[in-house]
């Protein structure tokens, strides 16, 4: 039966439904349960690129590879260079490794033309004579390229593979491959460029190639190009030649480029560029300083401040120059090629990628505007160049032997984000702040029982590894959070000297070549041995972390009073299906060998020892540990085990008691992950009672200022908020509770910077939310004067969005001259981009019925209000989260569909249900959401899985408000309990 069709008959019984057990519902709909939807952006998304089902024989192997691209992106130049396509030729050097071979294959994708008849393989020292006879065929189903050859090869010998190809250069909308993007001049004129993105199955679009990670080579690379452009590739450039006479066309010029030390072809990039412009920082005075050139590049007008540029690349040229010299010396392994350059592209749906030498970039993501850019887009620039600039050590230097390793280089490069962020910018709190955005994120996605393993063992060496295999690895949170939590747990363990001193020998030893896990392992195995940091009754690494990486997955740790001395701690697997864990939380397949580290009353209580106090082994799931039961202890001190703690109510209490002081002795790391492990416990139906427990660790925002904790709480909240939103009783008792908090933390926080700052943009919108008098009242009047004159008033950069939809919002119901201006802003051509999609969601807030219509009419027709696709589909998601709106939008959608798909693209669909997942809580609006996908099935047959997900979640929504406010008044738990602990 059709999964919608299903779904919509089930809804018609779900009143029924809601009181079984949740798994029973997933059981109902037939599809498997998956509560983990995409509602956290990961910057770097690694594209999966097409299938691949064998991997490549190791018969032979490249050595060296002479690459030439001819990218042609404009018009005129004759038959055999037409524009959007990169004629070139390779040579590739191999070495024989086995006798008696005659086949030689490697990758070239079924897009990628390929002079068959002129390829060539000859001896490179020509000892054994002429050149081969070749029979080329090609299996597109695998992306093979086979070389049958008239004779052997010699072991051990040396040949070279010459091939003729032609590649295509891909219009915007690629993800890998070499693509074409867009950006507009000063002068508003659309240029094009053209660059790559090869990760991690690309490269043989591009060119024919050994396309796997572990089969490194030397690249000496050649970009030609036209006198309006520039290239640029992995190293620098080593000589520039007049092109003309070979393309006949006299201005064209060819840079060869300095050889690349042993790398995979999923690292090789170029870029062929108009009116582009860099930005280069002053290196430190520091001898062991990075002295090398470290480039921001970018549309000129917009990386410079030469001619009146915008200076975007100077903050991240200052800070890329920073980040490499801290890297250099914690690794001890000086930058291997000449130069790094870091290239904004205004299309890179990849957000960005570690290319050695030449990273890319969104432009968004690597342009920083003073006086302009918010602090939280500061922090994202840092934390991106952060990210991929240590990349060029760990996956770049060292890389995965194969995909399914892919978390050596995601899980180091994430760790290390936060760790550079905070040697250079410490006032945004880094070391904090990855609990909430990696650490927190992790767990959240390890919960779902379709959570893959950090090794995924379907894309195994010498296994088929199909398209779905790279989707689970490429796409699962736990390649980057969960493996960088790891690594912060192994550091915490080992002790941060002795970690990294292991790293430094693991990066030496496997320099230039490719590893799987067990090579770091027995490496930390033998440096935490060496410094005592590891004691010998303490198991191997290997050991410790096999538990974690081989099988998804976390613990949950009990923690409960035993005697009056004693307590007991126990595992087993945390997950979103309660059910499973009540049948199987004894299963010792899903235990671990977790470090324990402990704060106490009476040992550690400054939280400074995050070595593991005692450790609970893979084959044990109960264990007693000495303690006084009258005082509070932490266990997993700081949060450095990837893992969740459940305290029994006599521990707990204990706790609450000092969580709760003014001054507690219980860490802000700790303070936060107790409040993330609680209200995690209520989402997931640990205990109704959680909830109150979990409500009840946030009076001690009263006092508080830390960022880490406030995020923590308010990130709950939200989620709370938008499900009880169209529930004016309850919303008026969380405003009673909640808004003093937040005004008294307003007035805490003034004038900081960093993560101060941008916590005081979230309390902002908070307060205007929830209607705080004041700041609504400076709403209106400081958007009214923007509105007049947008130069001489302009909005405060870090809280602009949230003034914008707080006037829009908070406006009289009456009175149509706020819309009517903001509209009016949206259409000037002097507002910036970045303020129209800011007014685009302030639109969206509106509480005037009319002006909502007004407003999603003015996505379709042949002369739309809204014209920008991205604003257009801005504008569903506002409509969808608006009370108003929400209802009334369905039934537009519903006439409309086949119009807004034409247009906007099936995402515009997607995006939409998204946004009603959030907040949609009642029977007759999700069978209403039903009819409406229903009655364009065909349609939506391909985006049918993504939609069902989100379906699911308004089930598991409308099952949450039965349980915790199925009516108002004392029936509704939540509203019962704000009203009783309001000030």
């Amino acid at each position: 039966m059709d999964v919608l069709r299903l779904l919509l008959a089930s809804a018609f019984v779900i009143g029924s439904v809601l009181a079984k057990p949740r798994l029973q519902i997933a059981t109902l709909i037939e599809v498997p349960y998956n509560r983990n939807i995409s509602t956290i952006e990961i910057i770097e998304n690694h594209i999966f690129a097409a299938p691949t089902s064998e991997r490549l024989p190791k018969n032979v192997i490249p050595i060296h590879y002479e690459l030439e691209f001819i990218p042609i992106l404009d018009v005129g130049l004759g038959d055999n260079y037409n524009q959007w396509t990169a004629p070139g030729r390779v040579t590739i050097r191999v070495r024989a490794l086995t006798p008696d071979i005659q086949t030689i294959t490697l990758n070239a994708h079924e897009d990628l033309g390929i002079d068959l008849v002129g390829l060539t393989v000859v001896p490179f020292d020509g000892t054994d004579g002429t050149k081969f006879k070749v029979k080329a065929t090609r299996d597109n189903d695998k992306e093979h390229l086979i070389l049958s050859l008239d004779k052997a090869l010699t072991e051990g010998k040396l040949y070279n593979i010459n091939i003729k190809f032609f590649a295509e250069i891909f219009d915007e909308t690629a993800t890998h491959g070499i693509f074409r993007s867009s950006f507009k001049d000063e002068n508003g004129v659309d240029r094009y460029l053209a660059t790559t993105h090869f990760s991690p199955t690309g490269a043989r679009r591009a060119f024919p190639c050994f396309d796997e990670p572990n089969l490194k080579a030397i690249f000496k690379i050649s970009i030609a190009y036209g006198s309006n452009y520039i290239a640029l590739s992995n190293n620098a450039v080593e000589e520039t030649q007049n092109f003309g006479a070979i393309i006949n066309t006299p201005e064209w010029k060819i840079n060869y480029f300095k050889e690349t030390v042993e790398m995979s072809p999923y690292l090789v990039a170029f870029a062929v560029v108009p009116k582009y412009g860099f930005v280069q920082a002053t290196p430190e005075e520091e001898e062991d300083a990075f002295k090398k050139p470290a480039r921001i590049y970018g549309p000129a007008h917009l990386v410079s401040t030469e001619n009146g540029g915008r200076g975007g690349g100077v903050y991240p040229a200052d800070k890329a120059t920073k980040l490499l010299t801290i890297f250099q010396r914690y690794t001890g392994i000086e930058y291997s090629l000449d130069k790094i350059d870091s290239i904004a592209i205004s299309n890179l749906a990849a957000g960005a990628m570690e290319n050695w030498g030449l990273n890319t970039y969104k432009t968004d993501y690597l342009m920083y505007y003073p006086g302009v850019s918010t602090e939280a887009e500061r922090l994202l620039t840092t934390q991106i160049l952060s990210h991929e600039l240590i990349h060029q050590w760990f996956g770049n230097l060292v890389t995965c032997d194969f995909w399914d390793q892919i978390w050596l280089n995601e899980g180091f490069s994430n760790f290390f984000e936060f760790y550079g962020v905070a040697q250079i910018n410490p006032e945004f709190e880094a070391h904090e702040y990855r609990q909430f955005a990696s650490f927190q994120v992790g767990l959240k996605a390890e919960a779902s029982l379709t959570a893959q393993p950090l090794v995924n063992n379907v894309a195994k060496p010498g296994a088929g590894s199909k398209l779905e295999d790279y989707i689970k690895v490429f796409t699962s949170y736990n390649t980057f959070q969960k493996g960088g939590s790891l690594l912060r747990m192994l550091e915490a363990l080992l002790t941060p000297e002795t970690f990294q001193a292991g790293l430094q020998t693991y990066l030496y030893q496997y320099k230039y070549k490719s590893v799987r896990q067990d090579a770091l392992f027995t490496i930390l195995t033998a440096r935490g041995r060496a410094d005592g940091t590891l004691p010998p009754d303490a198991p191997t690494v290997e050991d410790i972390m096999n538990t974690w990486t081989l099988q998804s997955g976390f613990p949950l740790v009990r923690a409960g009073k035993a005697t009056s001395q004693k307590i007991f701690v126990s595992q087993e697997r945390f997950t979103n299906h309660v059910e499973y864990n009540h049948e199987h939380n004894l299963n010792p397949k899903d235990l671990w060998t977790i470090p324990i580290a402990i704060a106490s009353e009476d040992k550690n209580s400054d939280f400074e020892d995050l070595t593991p106090e005692f450790w609970m082994n893979s084959d044990v799931s109960v264990i007693s540990y000495d303690h006084d039961t009258t005082k509070w202890i932490v266990i997993n001190a700081d949060a450095v085990g990837f893992y969740r703690v459940l305290y029994d109510e006599t521990l707990f209490a204990n706790l609450f008691t000092e969580f709760n002081k003014k001054n507690s002795a219980i860490s802000v790391k700790s303070r936060a992950q107790i409040i993330d492990d609680y209200f995690s416990f209520a989402d997931n139906g640990y205990d109704k009672d959680k909830m109150e427990t979990a409500l009840s660790l946030t009076k001690s925002l009263d006092w508080e200022t830390n960022a880490l904790v406030w995020k923590t709480v308010l990130k709950h909240l939200r989620g709370y908020y938008n499900k009880i939103s169209d529930i004016p009783e309850v919303v008026a008792e969380l405003k009673g509770y909640l808004l003093p908090k937040i005004l008294k933390a307003l007035t805490a926080t003034e004038g900081g910077t960093g993560m101060t700052a941008i916590l005081r943009s979230e309390l902002f919108d908070w307060a205007s939310e929830l209607g705080d008098a004041g700041l609504v009242r400076l709403s209106k009047f400081i958007f009214n004067l923007w509105t007049i004159n947008p130069k001489a008033y302009p909005l405060p950069v870090d809280i602009e969005p949230f003034i914008m939809s707080s006037a829009i919002a908070h406006a009289d119901i009456h009175d149509n001259e706020p819309y009517v201006r903001a509209l009016a802003k949206y259409q000037d051509p002097t507002i910036p981009l970045k303020q129209k999609t800011y007014l685009i969601k302030a639109l969206g807030c509106s509480k005037n019925p009319t002006q909502l219509t007004s407003l999603l009419e003015g996505i379709l027709g042949t002369a739309p209000i809204i014209s920008n696709k991205a604003h257009a589909i801005l504008v569903l998601k506002a409509i969808a989260s608006n009370s108003v709106s929400r209802q009334s939008s369905i039934a537009f959608l519903q006439k409309n569909a086949v119009e807004i798909i034409e247009k906007l693209g099936l995402s515009a669909i997607v995006e939409y249900v998204k946004s009603l997942s959030d907040f949609v809580v009642t029977e007759k609006v999700f069978i209403e959401i039903l009819v409406m996908l229903n009655d364009h099935e065909e349609l939506l047959e391909p985006v049918k899985p993504t939609l069902v997900t989100y379906l699911k979640v308004i089930q598991e929504n409308i099952q949450w408000k039965i349980v915790y406010c199925q009516t108002t008044g004392d029936d509704c738990m939540l509203e019962k309990w704000f009203r009783n602990n309001k000030l």
